[in-house]
C-alpha cells in the first residue's frame, strides 16, 4: 500500500472508556438500530449487490448518523458465511467509516449526535484518524458494562535496512513454528504449555465430582476461567514478541500455505495428534505474521509445501 509515494499501513489503537450511565444509554440506543443495518449488509451480500448499491439505503435513515449506517452495511457485507446476526451479541460493535470529530482531543471523545463528552481511562487520542468504532467488552465478572474505543490510523512504514537474512517457517507438530534462517540459525516458538494443560485437566476432574452450581463447583469454575485467561495472555505475548523479533531480523519470510483443517482427521489413534494441533495454535500464529509483515516492510510469501522436504534447494530435483 502506498500513499503519495510512501508506504503506510492501517493500525488500530484501543482505548478503554470510563464507565458511565450516559455511555451505556448512548450505546444501547445506537446499537439496536445499527444492528438492523448490519443485517441489511448481509442480505445485500447474499443478493449479489455491491457495497455502493447498499450505501443508497443510508439516505433514508434519520434516527442515527449516516456514518454509522454506512459502516454497519459495509461490515455486514464483509461477513462471509453468515445469514443473519443475532441481536445482543457483543462481537458486533457500532461501526463507523468516518474519523472522530474535531472536538475529540486528548482524553475527551465526542460522538455524532451527542454533545456529551466521554473520557478515556488511559492514553491520549491520536492527532488524525481514519475511522473508529465502539466495542462492548463486558465480561461476566465485571460489575458494570465496559466499552472500548477502537481508532484506525494510518501509520508510515520507514525504509528498511537490509539484513540479507531469509527465513523459512515450518508449522505444526510439537512446536507451533520452527524457523530456519539463511545464516544457519534456528528459532522455535512453542505455545503449547504441558504443565498448564495438566493443571486444567486436574481442575476439570475435580469439577466433575462436585454438584453442579454448588459453592465448590463455582469456585473451581472461576479458577479455571482465570487459568484460561492467563494462558491466553501468555500465548499472545509470546507470539507478538517472537514475530516482532523475526520481522526485524529477516528481509524475507517464506511460510507453508497448507490447509490446517485437513491436518486434523477422524480415525483410530488420531485424537492425540488432533489435540496437539489445536493446542499449538498454528493458525493464529500464521495469521498474526501475515498481518504484521507490512508494518516492518518485509517480503512475505506462502508456498505449496508439497515435496519441499524432498526437493533439492540447488537443482530442484527430487530424491537426490
Amino acid at each position: 500500500m502506498k500513499y503519495k509515494g510512501e508506504k503506510y499501513v492501517m493500525k488500530t489503537l484501543q482505548y478503554r472508556l470510563k464507565t458511565s450511565t450516559r455511555l451505556t444509554r448512548y450505546f444501547n440506543s445506537m446499537y439496536s438500530e445499527s444492528h438492523i443495518w448490519l443485517n441489511a449488509g448481509i442480505r445485500a451480500r447474499k443478493a449479489g449487490l455491491t457495497v455502493f448499491d447498499t450505501n443508497k439505503i443510508a439516505t433514508i435513515c434519520q434516527t442515527i448518523p449516516q456514518a454509522w449506517v454506512r459502516g454497519a452495511i459495509r461490515e455486514g457485507h464483509k461477513i462471509e458465511g453468515c445469514t443473519h446476526v443475532r441481536y445482543g451479541r457483543k462481537v458486533y460493535p457500532l461501526f463507523s467509516n468516518v474519523p472522530l470529530g474535531k472536538k475529540s482531543k486528548g482524553t475527551t471523545v465526542y460522538f455524532p449526535r451527542c454533545n456529551i463528552p466521554f473520557k478515556l481511562q488511559k492514553g491520549r487520542l491520536p492527532n488524525t484518524s481514519q475511522s473508529y468504532k465502539i466495542v462492548d467488552v463486558t465480561n461476566t465478572t465485571d460489575k458494570e458494562r465496559q466499552f472500548e474505543l477502537h481508532v484506525t490510523i494510518r501509520e508510515h512504514v520507514p525504509d528498511r535496512v537490509a539484513t540479507g537474512v531469509h527465513a523459512g517457517i515450518d508449522m505444526g507438530g510439537k512446536h507451533t513454528l520452527v524457523v530456519g534462517k539463511s545464516d544457519g540459525s534456528i528459532a522455535m516458538l512453542t505455545l503449547r504449555e504441558k504443565d498448564t494443560i495438566r493443571n486444567i485437566a486436574r481442575m476439570q476432574k475435580k469439577m466433575s465430582r462436585c454438584k453442579l452450581h454448588s459453592r465448590k463447583w463455582r469456585n473451581l469454575h472461576d479458577t479455571l476461567n482465570s487459568i484460561y485467561r492467563k494462558l491466553g495472555n501468555r500465548q499472545k505475548d509470546k507470539l507478538r514478541k517472537f514475530s516482532k523479533k523475526l520481522m526485524r531480523q529477516c528481509d524475507r519470510i517464506i511460510m507453508e500455505g497448507m490447509n490446517l483443517r485437513t491436518m486434523t482427521t477422524k480415525g483410530p489413534g488420531q485424537t492425540p495428534k488432533n489435540r496437539t494441533m489445536r493446542q499449538s495454535h498454528c493458525g493464529e500464529a500464521r495469521e498474526h505474521i501475515s498481518q504484521q509483515y507490512l508494518r516492518y516492510n518485509v517480503e512475505y510469501t506462502e508456498i505449496n509445501p508439497k515435496n519441499t522436504s524432498k526437493q533439492c534447494c540447488m537443482c530442484g530435483s527430487l530424491n537426490t
